[in-house]
């Protein structure tokens, strides 16, 4: 017989097929569990094919034959012990392994199979295991009839082991695994029995066939089931195209090895195989809470060790900005035993600058909230404040006029009214602060301005302070109150020289277009949302001492002051003009490295806004017997107010609110000249009061009083008719001069 014989190629096949599967196996090296039980089962059907095709189509004498038949039984007692012992292997990898399934009567196939061989070896002078017979089946001997019991019983105790995995294991991918394994086992066997027990001589011995349709599912197994862990991935391919960088770490702590994206972390020209790993990122790791660069002990310590994983150690790079964290997991052996140590290096520098980023906004939300909400205090404030101050005023006023021009107590009550003025003007910056000063609206050229400014306060900041501008020429106007921003200008400028003190130093103002997108919102405060856009930025900046970020923080707070003589609203009232005139302010300021403030003004791109006001009509003039109604809830204030009237001959009555006013002018309907109105009242409100007195009488000359500025007060009411504005607290002189212009001006 000869190899072109086709009963042959079953033979041929296997050889081939075992050998590729070998290959494999050793390219792709299984789990450590399964060497080397799955490269043994293989060789030993490359020897069983092999010796098959030699006994059974190449031998033409009977040495060949011997040596064919010797490697066929060689491969049959490597099959047998390979197949038992991977089978035990396969379950500890499936997670179901067997109590018994490393005690030392596992090897009795083993042991059995190496005390049968030499028999086999020295057959042909003895022939008690088979009488070969070339071109035919040989005779079998009572070993043979041995041997085939211990293996075929082998093969069945491993089918039903693989059926009972199937049984036990936790996934569906480990059932197919011991489902397929079981035929893998069993077709083999069949067509071995399909040889071995007719009378009739088969042409050929079909186990060749067996095993590759066993080889066959196994590569069916590999591809589509995992099987042995052999997928069809390279793990060292994919080890090194992960992005992050992976140290694999011995007990004793030297590297193993790392793929090429942990390059960035370790020092160029070290971490090669055997090296120290906890050294490599010595001196270069600083804990994420603060603190001094770890040494190699202080990492091995948090990293090290094989009590358990311990993940998610962030750490700050000693150089740069940049930020790592470094997740350690020890890997086990199937056993239990420590295998290595992972450790993950993962750049997490972009998501702690997002955080950063986002805890940032969220304190700057809750700054401007709770300067909001400051402001809405101050306001309150600051309305009460004005009605205790009006009283003061008119009261002092009205007494210093009833005195004689020569009485001492004269001078006294000029004291009064002066104290009552600074303390109104502390209003008026409180007013400011909570964005609700009264604005003079206008275009104003903001480089004129600040010229005019800094010509006035240059005499009264030290001559050890250099004054630079920088002030832009032919740039676009701004809509605002010109007397607003010349306090804001002055208030940076002198913030800046009682930063620099008595050193010496500059001061430097600069003003220009600026053009910013709705991206560049971080650090501004004012007026909200941010949108963007084109503004006139003017800054000031000076060469003092700066800020640490716990008072640049609290600045713009009123009554927050860290000069000892201060009062701590100048900054505050600079915010809330900013706000009012729609603009935003910025701080840069380090300690030893100076301050810079900017101020955003939205650039005029139409025309100014005019303040809301009432069209006049024509009504009589001033009659010095005319009738006036006072209505004001607060008492003094009404008191004064009409005591100031009546000093000039004016004949009034006083309402303490508005029900009582709106009853008055309907007892005196058609005999009142002008209303006195306050806003701001309980019950019925100023506005509605303003209403109901339109609708009796549409041209009656109404003066609005209130605490709060012209702009907000006017906003509120609608209508035609006379209509005039007095700010509280308010002046004897201003309290008439206002009635007689609204008079006449009917």
């Amino acid at each position: 017989m000869s190899l072109a014989n086709p009963w042959a190629i079953p033979s041929l096949l296997a050889t081939a097929l075992a050998l590729g599967l070998l290959a494999y196996v050793y390219i792709r090296r299984p789990p450590p569990a399964l060497w080397p039980s799955l490269p043994g089962v293989l060789l030993g059907v490359v020897l069983f094919a092999a010796g098959d095709a030699v006994s059974g189509f190449i031998a033409r004498t009977p040495a060949s034959h011997a040596v064919g038949i010797l490697l066929l039984y060689t491969g049959l007692f490597i099959i047998g012990p390979a197949t038992w012992f991977l089978t035990l292997r396969v379950a500890e990898v499936l997670g179901t392994p067997f109590a018994w399934g490393r005690a030392r009567w596992t090897l009795a196939p083993a042991v059995f199979a190496l005390l049968l061989w030499p028999v086999v070896a020295t057959n042909p002078w003895h022939e008690w295991f088979v009488t070969p017979r070339i071109g035919s089946r040989s005779g079998f001997g009572w070993l043979w009839l041995l041997h085939t019991l211990e293996i075929h019983g082998l093969v069945a105790a491993c089918a039903g082991l693989y059926l009972r995995m199937a049984r036990r294991a936790r996934s569906d991918a480990a059932r197919a695994q011991a489902r397929l394994m079981v035929g893998a086992l069993a077709v083999p066997a069949l067509c071995n029995f399909a040889y071995i027990l007719p009378e009739r001589v088969p042409p050929f011995d079909p186990t060749s066939l067996g095993l590759c349709a066993t080889c066959a599912l196994f590569l069916f197994g590999i591809y589509r089931r995992r099987l042995f862990a052999l997928q069809p991935i390279d793990f060292a391919e994919l080890l090194r195209q992960e992005s992050d960088g992976v140290l694999l770490v011995d007990r004793a702590g030297r590297l193993l090895h790392r793929n090429p994206a942990s390059d960035r972390w370790i020092p160029r020209g070290s971490g090669a195989p055997g090296d120290l790993a906890f050294p490599l990122l010595a001196g270069r790791l600083v804990p994420a809470e603060g603190g001094a660069a770890l040494d190699a002990a202080q990492l091995e310590a948090e990293l090290g060790g094989d009590a358990g994983p311990r993940q998610g150690h962030l750490y700050r790079l000693a150089e740069g900005d940049a930020w790592l964290r470094v997740e350690s997991t020890p890997i086990r052996r199937a056993r239990g035993g420590f295998a290595c140590r992972v450790l993950r290096l993962r750049d997490e520098t972009a998501f702690q600058r997002a955080l950063l980023e986002q805890r940032r906004s969220e304190e700057a939300v809750q700054h401007a909230q709770k300067l909001e909400s400051l402001g809405v205090l101050a306001g309150g404030i600051a309305h009460d404040f004005n009605n205790l101050l009006l009283a003061m005023l008119g009261n002092a006023a009205l007494a210093r006029e009833d005195l004689p021009p020569d009485s001492p107590a004269a001078e006294y009550l000029a004291d009064v009214e002066r104290a009552a003025e600074r303390a109104a003007d502390l209003t008026r910056q409180l007013l400011a602060y909570a964005g609700k000063g009264r604005l003079e609206v206008e275009e104003v050229d903001v480089s004129r301005l600040a010229r005019e400014v800094l010509d006035l306060v240059e005499v009264s900041i030290s001559k050890r302070i250099e004054l630079h501008c920088e002030l832009a020429e032919r740039l676009p106007g701004v809509i605002g109150d010109a007397s607003q921003l010349r306090q804001v200008l002055m208030n940076l400028v002198l913030n800046a020289a009682d930063a620099i003190g008595d050193h010496e130093g500059s001061i430097a103002v600069r003003t220009e277009l600026v053009e910013l997108d709705p991206a560049d919102g971080r650090g501004w405060l004012g007026h909200e949302p941010w949108q963007g856009g084109r503004f006139l930025a003017l800054r000031v900046a000076d060469t003092g001492g700066g800020m640490t970020p716990a008072v640049r923080a609290r600045i713009f707070e009123p009554f927050f002051t860290t000069k000892s003589t201060g009062r701590g609203l100048g900054l505050a009232a600079t915010l809330g003009i900013v706000r009012s005139h729609r603009g935003f302010v910025g701080v840069e300021s380090r300690p030893g490295l100076g301050t810079t403030f900017t101020v955003l003004l939205p650039a005029h791109a139409s025309e100014a806004p005019a303040p809301a006001e009432g069209e006049p009509v024509s009504e009589p003039g001033w009659r010095s017997d005319a009738t006036v109604l006072v209505v004001d809830d607060d008492g003094p204030v009404a008191k004064v107010a009409a005591r100031m009237l009546e000093a000039v001959g004016l004949r009034v009555l006083v309402a303490r609110g508005g029900a009582e006013a709106l009853a008055l002018q309907r007892e005196h309907r058609g005999r009142l000249d002008a209303v006195l109105l306050d806003l701001n009242m309980p019950g019925l409100p100023g506005d509605e009061v303003y209403r109901a007195l339109r609708r009796e009488q549409p041209d009656l000359p109404i003066l609005i009083s209130s605490g709060y500025p012209e702009r907000e007060a006017l906003a509120r009411l609608r209508g035609r008719g006379p209509i005039a504005f007095l700010q509280k607290p308010y002046g004897t002189d201003a309290l008439r001069r206002r009635l007689r212009e609204l008079l006449e001006g009917a």
